[in-house]
């Protein structure tokens, strides 16, 4: 069964540990934006909150996204809700590089080019919002597919918990080097 890497507290040493800055600032920027976004909807506060519950709602469905893909893979995966990084995450075990691209671009797939599709035949200004904030709310994942395409490439990715929390992700290099990238 997936998942038992989970309960270690441990991956053992890594030969070298560096800061993940990208991931906590492309997040912080993102949601700032996506806050401040509602300022520019003349419309009704019914209708902002409207908004929201649909942005709401394209966001779990980002989550499920990444999760289909990661079980069409045949991989495990679990998605749970994390208050520390305010946000819903896709747990997985090791995969190859390629497979990670793969599962953090599936969301924009998935859910933006139909979006845009929309909003191209519609041209509704809410639409627009709603293609514009998911791209935002997805910058995370586009930073990291091309971080993977170019400096993880041939490398096993892996996330790091220790007493359930996430510390970070674990990249191993083909020649056996583990680098640990917190978060």
């Amino acid at each position: 069964m997936g998942g038992e890497y989970l309960k270690h507290e441990s991956l053992g040493s890594f030969d070298r540990v560096e800061r993940d800055v990208t991931t906590p600032i492309t997040v912080v920027v993102a949601t700032i934006l996506v806050l401040l976004g509602p300022l520019y909807l003349p419309y009704a506060l019914l209708y902002q909150a409207l908004f929201w519950i649909v942005f709401a709602t394209i966001i779990v469905l980002h989550e499920i996204a990444h999760y289909f893909v990661l079980r069409l893979l045949g991989r495990y995966a679990r998605i749970r809700l994390y208050l520390r990084l305010c946000s819903l995450l896709v747990e997985y075990e090791e995969i190859e590089w390629w497979e990670y691209i793969a599962v953090v671009t599936a969301p924009q797939v998935i859910i933006e080019l139909p979006l845009l599709m929309l909003w191209i035949y519609s041209r509704d200004s809410v639409l627009y919002l709603l293609v514009w904030f998911h791209l935002l709310a997805s910058l995370p994942d586009v930073i990291n597919a091309l971080r993977a395409a170019i400096l993880f490439r041939g490398c096993t990715l892996r996330l790091y918990k220790r007493q359930g929390r996430i510390i970070g992700y674990i990249v191993k290099k083909p020649n056996g080097e583990k680098i640990l990238f917190r978060l």
